[in-house]
């Protein structure tokens, strides 16, 4: 008798809930990627400031990043997630009642954004991993590809509706993205998941060591030219985009009151690229696959 065939993905409760989780924090997270500059614009009229700004969470992000998924590999996925997503949840509430209190300033948003790139680097890694464990392997493809869509919409979208929410009162898209992540956070208690840490089962003395694990996957990093290249490549177009965000936003805070918009318009710009080629790729890595002049190394496809 033939296996049944798995479950579509928009009937997987589990997968549904954890696609919602992941779309809640990314609406939110773009929501104060615009009112955060303009309020700090606001309280020190410095365009320097918010570079400032700019460059700690690039680089948390990027310092943060080497060691989340090693992490991630070692803790329940389920910790992991929602202690990112109550994390962020707490810091921007507080940063709402600093922009409420008119007491925001250079320290506190750095401290923000800090913050919010080291929780938001495991969850990115913890929330693949839990994929696999609700998406069957023959679905993952697909998972993916609606994943990286779900992001584009949000970078389409998110920008525009923090300006409408920074519009109405500067202190609503902060407000709006520590909801985001409380919905996220129970979105993510009624995910069945593992119960255990992956390799719990194992003695401890089998485990390797938290810094060989680490080397370990640079040592795969400078190995695969083609993961080499998609880190190099992301670190350049991340540092690009993120200089030209930074003369956008203070052109827009010139603009006065329709600045908000002008920069969201201009970011949810690279939202519709990325929606268009998350559509196409599913069909383009299934395609590509079965090329005839492709050729597989170490499980994944080469051209």
């Amino acid at each position: 008798m033939a296996d049944a065939p798995p479950t579509p993905l928009y009937r997987n409760p589990d997968y549904q809930r954890l696609w919602l989780a992941h779309a809640l924090s990314a609406f939110g997270s773009q929501a104060t990627y615009i009112a955060l500059p303009l309020v700090l614009l606001a309280a020190t009229h410095s365009i320097t400031d918010f570079g400032l700004v700019t460059f700690a969470e690039i680089v948390s992000s990027l310092f943060a990043s080497f060691p989340a998924g090693v992490l991630v590999d070692r803790l329940r996925r389920r910790t992991v997630l929602l202690c990112c997503d109550l994390g962020r949840a707490a810091a921007f509430a507080l940063f709402a009642l600093a922009v409420l209190a008119d007491r925001v300033n250079l320290p506190l948003a750095v401290g923000l954004a800090v913050l919010n790139s080291l929780l938001s680097a495991p969850f990115g890694p913890a929330a693949s991993a839990a994929l696999r464990h609700v998406v069957p392997r023959a679905q993952l493809t697909t998972a993916v590809s609606m994943a990286q869509a779900r992001s584009a919409v949000a970078t389409l979208v998110g920008p525009m509706l923090g300006a409408a929410l920074y519009a109405v009162t500067p202190v609503l898209p902060f407000v709006v993205d520590a909801a985001s992540f409380a919905a996220s956070a129970l979105c993510v208690l009624s995910v069945r998941l593992p119960k255990e840490a992956p390799g719990a089962g194992r003695p401890k003395a089998e485990r390797p060591p938290f810094l060989r694990d680490l080397t370990t996957g640079l040592v795969e990093v400078r190995r695969s030219a083609f993961l080499r290249y998609t880190l190099v490549n992301a670190a350049l177009v991340n540092f690009v985009f993120s200089g030209i965000v930074v003369v956008l936003v203070a052109q827009g805070a010139q603009a006065g009151s329709g600045g908000s918009y002008h920069n969201g318009l201009i970011i949810a710009m690279s939202g519709a690229g990325n929606l268009i080629g998350a559509v196409f790729s599913a069909r383009a890595g299934r395609t590509l696959a079965r090329a005839p002049w492709c050729w597989r190394s170490a499980g994944a496809p080469r051209c």
